[in-house]
C-alpha cells in the first residue's frame, strides 16, 4: 500500500544534502518518486543519474520491478533494454 512518504523524501533531501553525488541516495529517491506518483520519466531520469554516480548494476533489476508493481510495463522493459546485463 501507499503511504504518506513526507517523512521520506525529507531524509533522502538531508541525505542529498550531506552526501552529494551519492549513488544510493539518488537510487532511493527515484523510488520515492514513483511511489509518490511523481511520474515515471523523472524517476527514471533520477535513477539514470545514480547509474552514471556508479549505482551497481545488481539495482537495475529492482529498479525496473518498481517501475513494473507502479504499473509502469514498458518503462521496465526499457530500462531493461537501456542498461542489458
Amino acid at each position: 500500500a501507499r503511504g504518506d512518504y513526507t517523512a521520506a523524501k525529507a531524509a533522502i533531501d538531508r541525505a542529498s544534502a550531506m552526501r552529494n553525488g551519492d549513488a544510493y541516495t539518488m537510487y532511493y529517491d527515484a523510488i520515492l518518486m514513483l511511489r509518490r506518483n511523481v511520474g515515471p520519466e523523472k524517476a527514471i531520469a533520477r535513477f539514470d543519474q545514480a547509474i552514471l554516480a556508479g549505482l551497481p548494476r545488481d539495482e537495475i533489476g529492482e529498479f525496473a520491478a518498481e517501475l513494473y508493481q507502479a504499473g509502469f510495463l514498458l518503462h521496465a522493459i526499457a530500462i531493461r533494454a537501456k542498461y542489458p546485463d
